[in-house]
């Protein structure tokens, strides 16, 4: 058994956030910064990597994952979006309800709390409900990793999708990585702390 250690990165009572920051968690190595140029300047980026593999996760996103690297071969998307995608260079609310294609190029990406899938228009054609949602395009409000006792590194973030008056949705993203090969377990919990809609 290996002791138990924690790390916070993000919580929103703290003052902010420095860049960068590296540290040791049992075999795997975290690296916690920021995109200094063009679209991705801005953008948290956690790095975690061990025994020949690595995954990227992109807390200004929602947590999602950019790519995950097997002995130099990269996973990914390869989409003709260069990111990761700052959110504030993604008009989700545009016309015609598609502005959030303009960031995605994440392995893995949240699509939608309030609403998922296609546009949704009035009967004026006016948007009401954009692609996918918001979620994919907020930041985590909340980041820690800690060694569970087999030695894995679990991942917590907390990110919210809130509009006063209408929404107040909670994602709780649970990371679990093996040091010793590449795999990665994802549990995603949504939970409605409006109790309304």
């Amino acid at each position: 058994m290996m002791p138990q250690e924690t790390l916070t990165l993000i919580d929103q009572n703290s003052l902010g956030v420095s860049f960068p920051q590296r540290h040791q968690l049992g075999g795997f190595q975290i690296d916690f910064f920021q995109g200094t140029e063009g679209k991705s300047a801005g953008v948290w980026q956690l790095h975690v990597s061990a025994n020949g593999w690595s995954s990227t996760w992109v807390p200004t996103r929602g947590m999602g994952l950019a790519q995950v690297d097997v002995g130099g071969f990269p996973f990914g998307w390869q989409s003709p979006v260069r990111g990761p995608v700052h959110p504030q260079w993604v008009p989700v609310f545009e016309p015609s309800g598609l502005g959030w294609l303009d960031g995605f190029d994440e392995l893995l990406v949240r699509c939608g709390v309030t609403s998922n899938g296609a546009p949704q228009f009035n009967e004026q054609h006016q948007l009401e409900l954009p692609l996918h949602g918001r979620i994919a395009n907020l930041p985590a409000e909340f980041l820690s990793l800690q060694l569970d006792k087999d030695g894995r590194l679990v991942i917590q973030a907390e990110v919210y999708e809130t509009r006063f008056h209408f929404d107040k949705w909670n994602l709780t993203t649970i990371l679990k990585l093996d040091v010793d090969r590449p795999r990665i377990e994802v549990t995603d919990k949504v939970t409605n702390l409006a109790g309304t809609r």
